[in-house]
């Protein structure tokens, strides 16, 4: 019995190797394989903020981003010009962090971007100074400029709860948190 189960395993790994292979020569990349690359904007998802996550340190801030009536845009404009918004925010972010941080596609409309302390509150200014002059949307931002004690589930909590404050003051917002030295963020 033993040895049949080694070779299934044995086989089924053969198999996931040689897709591996060549998915790999086909020029994808080792994240999208592995599935840490988001399939409708083209960058890290979730899994890869998951996966990252570990390695933040209190010299990183954090910010939450979502788009400012989003379900009105999907409604009005259709879903295939909310994913061209999504595609859109995200090669904006992407470049806004690069190379000092990066940006991940969190959940729906929401994305969040890891970034280093010193430069978030510039980032976020000239995210939405560019927003209002360039594009046809807003977004609202949360943000927790002193991840205390790394980015733990209580930074996110926090960052969410500032985002939702942003959204309740209206368009193209941003609340900055800065918790206290002995606080978790």
């Amino acid at each position: 019995m033993l040895t049949r189960i080694a070779r299934s395993v044995n086989i089924a790994v053969q198999v996931a190797m040689l897709g591996f292979e060549k998915s790999y020569k086909s020029g994808e990349s080792v994240d999208s394989i592995m599935g840490y690359v988001d399939c409708l904007t083209g960058i890290s998802n979730r899994a890869a903020f998951e996966r990252d996550r570990a390695g933040v340190d209190d010299s990183y801030s954090l910010i939450m981003i979502d788009v400012d009536d989003f379900k009105s845009i999907n409604d009005s404009r259709g879903h295939l010009q909310g994913d061209n918004i999504l595609r859109r925010l995200a090669s904006i972010l992407s470049q806004a962090v690069a190379p000092l941080g990066r940006a991940y596609r969190f959940a729906g409309d929401e994305f969040v971007l890891v970034v280093p302390r010193r430069e978030a509150v510039f980032l976020c200014n000239a995210i939405r100074d560019y927003m209002k002059k360039r594009e046809s949307f807003t977004v609202s931002q949360g943000v927790v400029l002193n991840l205390n004690q790394g980015l733990t589930n209580d930074a996110l909590t926090t960052v969410d709860s500032a985002l939702s404050k942003s959204k309740k003051h209206g368009k193209c917002n941003i609340t900055m948190v800065v918790p206290a030295p002995n606080q978790a963020a």
